[in-house]
């Protein structure tokens, strides 16, 4: 009943808007590898891979600009636009970037699918590998045994040891 007043007109138009938005986040990823490719490969990588960790929590607050139904469509919006993000992001953004700096012909060089390679595999274990560590070492450790000693009232405490956010379309992609 929340959303009785917005007409899908406007749901479907604030949805356009966000994948436009998610869209020129690609096309400024897309620049940012255009000008490392020929650096290094590693500053690539790193790129890339810094980009997909990053997607998840920037297309987060961009999918509270729509107006959805209920929950279950809003994690299907993140989820469709998180998916396309991180594949056109880890292996199509790198044709586009091979394309133009080389020729059609050295697309599928081993050189390059061996760059795409170390991406997948580097953003396989990168991304579990920081949610381990953050939630052990910021969580765990540090925001609740050492600064829940610190708490003074009973919300501060609260605070601290609410569960971290955990997101249906995040775990998917």
């Amino acid at each position: 009943w929340e959303n009785l007043h917005v007409s899908r007109f406007h749901r479907h138009g604030l949805q356009f808007v966000t994948s436009v938005i998610t869209g020129l986040i690609l096309y400024a990823s897309f620049k940012v590898l255009e000008a490392l490719w020929n650096e290094s490969d590693g500053a690539s990588v790193f790129f890339v891979v810094a980009i997909n960790g990053c997607l998840p929590t920037m297309l987060k607050k961009i999918t509270t600009i729509e107006v959805h139904v209920e929950e279950g469509a809003k994690q299907e919006s993140m989820l469709i636009k998180l998916v396309i993000a991180r594949c056109v992001n880890t292996a199509l953004i790198m044709y586009l970037v091979q394309t133009q700096a080389g020729s059609y012909e050295d697309m599928f060089d081993e050189a390059v699918l061996t760059k795409i390679q170390d991406i997948l595999i580097a953003d396989a274990f990168s991304t579990p590998a920081f949610r381990l560590v953050y939630g052990f070492f910021f969580v765990e450790l540090y925001q609740k045994r050492y600064m829940g000693s610190k708490a003074r009232t009973q919300e501060e405490l609260n605070f601290l040891y609410k569960p971290m956010d955990w997101n249906l379309a995040e775990r998917y992609a």
